[in-house]
């Protein structure tokens, strides 16, 4: 059995899928199903979230996929996958032309929990104090405000927390999304489990993007949210995480952008560490009604 091997060892998602799974849409699917692949856990234990998550992935990618440390690894026997930034820039917005590669390659990772009828919309709440979505107006949670409001469309929906439900089950949720909403983060690397049909919401943190990392004023409460601190920046002076609206463009889906209204308070100096994010829930709603109800299955950009 051919033996393959990645050092890949950050820990989140949307890098891995980013380096380390989408680069081996170059080799051939066929005789990766036949092979092996090593994982180094290095900085995490198999226990690590994360690591499930890219067990589970490359599990549907390769015959065999196994965590190592170092001292079990032989350069002699091994084909080292390249661990490179591929496919698409996370800096830059850029509506790409489906890339059937990649189209075939997460057809080949959802095959097994795709539904067929895509059904629902999909809410990603992640846990309270953690970037947890609500009305701007009411202040409800989320999924508090839209039940009703969907009901009233004969729109179904389910909630769930990607972050609390094992890989396969986030598969399985994915792969009967219609729609698919979330605040920003590396749980949108799931749009690879949903159909082709889905499109993705995504609530984004480009509006009050006044320093990154987070000054001293704003995350110690000093300055509302809303007020410019006239920081600097890493990346720069916009926001820029463009991952998951290439990532859709190369798959082929839709995208929608919601711009967060407020916030209120932070986890850490990263702008997008939110303890709570608010949009607007009326405007959601006519979103969720459009891209639902819409049967055209070409991959578009809609703002805010």
């Amino acid at each position: 059995m051919p033996r393959y091997l990645s050092k890949f060892t950050d820990g989140n998602i949307a890098h891995s899928l980013r380096e380390e799974v989408l680069p081996l849409s170059d080799l051939d699917p066929q005789d990766l199903l036949g092979s092996e692949l090593l994982l180094k856990k290095r900085r995490f234990s198999s226990a690590s979230r994360v690591l499930k998550w890219r067990r589970y992935v490359l599990s549907k990618i390769f015959g065999r996929v196994r965590y190592v440390s170092d001292r079990k690894v032989s350069a002699a026997d091994t084909v080292r996958l390249r661990a490179t930034d591929y496919g698409y820039n996370f800096l830059e917005f850029i509506e790409f032309e489906p890339d059937e590669r990649f189209i075939r390659l997460a057809a080949a990772i959802s095959q097994e929990t795709l539904s067929v009828r895509p059904g629902y919309v999909l809410i990603n709440q992640r846990s309270p104090d953690d970037r947890h979505l609500h009305d701007h107006e009411s202040g409800q949670p989320l999924e508090q405000f839209l039940a009703p409001r969907l009901a009233s469309l004969e729109i179904p929906f389910k909630t769930c927390d990607f972050g609390r439900i094992s890989p396969r089950r986030q598969a399985e949720l994915c792969g009967g999304a219609r729609v698919l909403v979330s605040a920003h983060g590396a749980g949108n690397s799931n749009v690879i489990f949903t159909p082709r049909s889905c499109s993705l919401v995504e609530v984004n943190f480009r509006k009050y993007w006044f320093c990154d990392r987070v000054c001293d004023e704003h995350f110690e409460g000093r300055l509302e949210y809303d007020q410019d601190c006239g920081g600097t920046f890493y990346w720069g002076p916009s926001f820029h995480k463009a991952d998951f609206h290439n990532l859709c463009f190369l798959l082929g889906r839709r995208y929608v952008e919601v711009e967060a209204e407020a916030y209120a308070g932070y986890t850490a100096r990263n702008p997008i560490s939110r303890r709570k994010v608010f949009v607007s829930g009326d405007h959601l709603v006519s979103i969720i009604k459009r891209e639902f109800t819409d049967s055209s299955d070409d991959p578009v950009h809609r703002g805010a």
